[in-house]
């Protein structure tokens, strides 16, 4: 026979979250009117701290470092949006100003924002939370979207032995985008302690 018990669920969370594409073409090889220093602008960058030079000598070899950001996959600097890749240049490859574009795609893996759950670039996904004990057949779903906090998570109905010190619940998660055919999955398992289940949510890996 069971009782009714409650069990709070702390979820802590890692870190989490954007895409964008902006248009424009650089000019002629050269156009250096006499000079031989040269400006380097960079565009959809997210705000992101750029370690790259913002200028450049005619006479100067050029490598170019990529950036880095949480939900996001950097896929290369492009000297305009539907123009080749660039990873840098040897002297005299240019002799003008240059306009450089990041380009991101979908991430291989998708982490928290804060307690809140992480987009896909800019893709909201729907993740569907399934929680289990190891002891007896009790099992329950709940389906969340991205941006929405799950810090804590109340679950009802708890058979008695689920509730116990020691008993190991598993924790799996499926985030998807139907339309974008984007499908993410991570798990994670933790014991009840003083009555709690504090797990961190897992970090959903890309499946397809």
């Amino acid at each position: 026979m069971f009782r009714k018990s409650v069990l709070s669920l702390i979820v802590l969370m890692t870190l989490g979250l954007l895409i964008g594409c902006s248009t424009s073409v650089n000019g002629p090889e050269d156009d250096s009117g006499g000079r031989s220093t040269f400006n380097i602008e960079y565009f959809n960058t997210m705000g992101l701290q750029n370690e790259n030079p913002e200028s450049y000598q005619k006479n100067e070899d050029v490598t170019l470092t990529g950036l880095s950001k949480v939900n996001y996959k950097f896929t290369g600097w492009y000297l305009n949006d539907s123009g080749s890749e660039i990873t840098g240049w040897t002297a005299g490859t240019y002799k003008k100003d240059l306009a450089l574009y990041a380009k991101w795609t979908y991430p291989d893996e998708v982490r928290g924002e804060g307690e809140k759950l992480g987009y896909a670039c800019d893709k909201s996904l729907v993740y569907t939370i399934t929680i289990s004990p190891n002891r007896g057949d009790f099992s329950t779903t709940m389906k969340f979207n991205s941006g929405e906090w799950i810090n804590r998570i109340a679950v009802e109905d708890i058979p008695w032995y689920a509730c116990q010190d020691g008993v190991v619940w598993t924790v799996s998660v499926t985030a998807v985008n139907t339309a974008e055919g984007l499908k993410y999955t991570g798990k994670t398992t933790q014991e009840v302690r003083n009555g709690e289940l504090n797990f961190t949510f897992p970090i959903v890996k890309r499946t397809n």
